[in-house]
């Protein structure tokens, strides 16, 4: 046999334009990584910027406590007309990281990520990476995607899901078996168990494998047995509830065809809608100048559609909603996706940054029930400053705040329940909710017997604010008309050990029940165990929105001061007694008596515990 010997640098010739080609690909495929992670960032962040000031809808709210409870009685709470898979969902989630908005709402975006991701596996397959990198950007950008990453409800998860159905499709057509059929029908019964509305996305499916894979279709009886399998519990409870849904919808009324339509556009695009419509149209003539596969431009074009054919099919279907239509989404992010990869490379750069920012824009105002309830925006702020002892006063004309918002955000934030009362009477701290302006009378007069009004919180129709009521209901009257109704530490946690150096402030409580004669002056003293005077204050009173001057005081009202006290750097381990003295400050020696001043004339107000080394 003759042997033919290659030379080595014919060899470099025949082996180098394979490794140059890998190389490239490699470098290729770690760019759009690094991009597709990048807009995976954005995407998260953008989410979690928007929740700051996003109240829940009544409807979100009822589904988190729906899903508080054993996986029974979530199936049994589920509403008639979904399935229990996303709740059911939602269930083990909040198992797993809590009930806290933020761990809920975390819920969403994860599932909305993986969208993102099955839709670059599909946009790449279909049109490339440049084209599935855009799709991305685009889909990730559209108002009423930023929406349902930012909704508790099931239809995130629909949307998500939809793209993989599509690629598990393509996949089982390509090389039908049952090991390929097995995943797409498990995805389709997915979805399925997620909202009925599915059943569109799968005739979408239909058509794309009729377009696509025309003379296979009849491989379909493989993955729709299975998938039917899976879903008949389903079909066959809700089968009733169809033909009663049909009944209904023959009687629901549409706006005119093109505003109906046009609104539904409107709100999938969001801010900036008309720049999305501008992009898009130019995103379909590029696609159509320059794509070799125009059957695949027209399926996409007649996906974009929906709208209009869901509004023609709405009395049989019901679903010409925006939160319904969700798949066009899809197709609208690919039809964008695959006209714009064609345009300069300039252009993809800065398509991808005007993406990128118009996640950060505003959200309009999607709630489909106006969130009235500002629960998410008062009771973070009342965690900080409810107090043990404390107790909540509802204004019988106050509507605002259905019972499951009390009664999930109570388990959010005071997991040990709100103390609310029918009658404020004989509490001394009640926080009265109301509407400002509308509050019954009765009411608000038992709230301001014996009270003073003191911080607040919320919207006129949510306002929260704190009456207050001094410590002691008599207190200690002295001789010049001055009665003093008690102190208290003001501090974050109670009891309170204070350390060297810190500063503790005390609040007085005065009222009179005679007008003083003169202006008096006030003295604090801190002493130790011996009597020794360690910590002194010596000022006339300092109330709030009131006189310094005693002789301006009046009956019939409260007079409160805060005093501080600085602790010394170096102090012993102990309870300091702190001390109140009123006297005339010309003649600074002679102090006013009281019930309870001692022979110095001093009256114990409160004590300081301190530890040190």
């Amino acid at each position: 046999m003759e042997h033919v010997t290659i030379p080595m640098s014919a060899a470099a010739n025949v082996v180098m334009p394979t490794q140059q080609s890998a190389r490239v690909r490699v470098s290729i495929n770690r760019s759009a990584l690094v991009v597709l992670i990048g807009l995976m960032l954005v995407f998260l962040v953008s989410r979690v910027s928007i929740w700051q000031s996003l109240e829940f809808e009544i409807d979100e709210v009822w589904t988190i406590r729906q899903t508080i409870g054993t996986p029974a009685q979530v199936i049994l709470w589920t509403p008639y007309d979904w399935p229990a898979l996303h709740y059911l969902s939602l269930h083990y989630w909040q198992e797993l990281t809590g009930i806290h908005p933020f761990a809920v709402r975390l819920f969403s975006v994860y599932i909305g990520l993986i969208g993102l991701a099955t839709l670059y596996r599909l946009a790449r397959r279909w049109f490339g990476v440049t084209a599935a990198l855009l799709a991305v950007a685009t889909f990730g950008a559209f108002g009423y995607m930023i929406y349902l990453t930012t909704l508790i409800r099931g239809y995130i998860i629909l949307v998500s899901l939809f793209p993989l159905a599509l690629l598990l499709t393509e996949n089982y057509f390509r090389k039908p078996g049952w090991r390929r059929a097995i995943p797409l029908a498990i995805c389709m019964a997915v979805m399925f168990y997620t909202h009925l509305t599915s059943v569109v996305m799968f005739a979408v499916i239909g058509i794309y494998s009729l377009v696509v894979f025309p003379r296979q279709l009849w491989r379909w009886w493989l993955p729709g047995m299975m998938a039917g399998a899976l879903a008949l519990p389903e079909v066959i409870s809700k089968t009733q509830l169809a033909i009663i849904r049909t009944n209904v919808t023959q009687q629901i009324q549409l706006a005119p065809f093109f505003e109906a339509v046009g609104g539904v556009y409107r709100d999938m695009f969001g801010t900036g809608a008309a720049v999305w419509a501008v992009v898009t149209v130019i995103a379909l003539i590029v696609a159509l100048a320059t794509s070799k596969r125009r059957i695949v431009v027209v399926m996409l074009i007649v996906w974009c559609a929906g709208p209009l054919l869901m509004y023609v099919l709405n009395p049989l279907l019901g679903f010409f909603n925006v939160r319904h239509q969700s798949w066009v989404l899809i197709g609208l992010a690919l039809l964008i996706g695959m006209g714009v990869s064609k345009l300069p490379r300039l252009a993809h750069v800065a398509f991808i940054g005007l993406c990128c920012v118009s996640m950060f824009l505003p959200m309009p105002a999607y709630r489909m029930y106006l969130a009235n309830s500002p629960f998410m925006a008062t009771f973070p702020w009342l965690t900080t400053h409810v107090r043990a002892g404390d107790v909540f006063y509802i204004d019988p004309n106050c509507v605002t705040g259905a019972p499951e918002e009390w009664d999930y955000f109570t388990r959010v934030y005071f997991p040990e329940g709100l103390p609310i009362v029918d009658d404020p009477t004989g509490y001394r701290r009640v926080w009265y909710v109301s509407i400002d302006g509308k509050q019954d009378d009765t009411a608000k007069q038992r709230i301001n017997d014996g009270r003073i009004a003191r911080e607040f919180i919320g919207p006129w129709n949510f306002l929260i604010r704190l009456y207050e009521g001094p410590p002691e209901l008599h207190g200690a009257l002295f001789s010049n008309g001055m009665r003093f109704l008690g102190a208290e530490q003001i501090t974050d946690i109670s009891p309170r050990a204070y350390l060297e150096g810190e500063t503790v402030t005390i609040r007085l409580w005065w009222s009179v029940d005679s007008p003083p004669p003169l202006d008096y002056s006030i003295a604090l003293q801190m002493q130790d165990a011996k009597g020794n005077v360690i910590r002194s204050q010596d000022s006339p009173p300092m109330p709030v929105d009131a006189p310094q001057e005693t002789s301006r005081w009046v009956t019939g009202r409260f007079y409160i001061e805060d005093r501080q006290i600085t602790l010394p750097d170096s102090i012993l381990t102990g309870a300091y007694p702190v001390y109140l003295a009123v006297y005339h400050f010309t003649d600074p020696t002679t102090r006013l008596t009281a019930d309870g001043v001692n022979a110095d004339g001093l009256l114990k107000i409160t004590t300081i515990k301190i530890k040190s080394w």
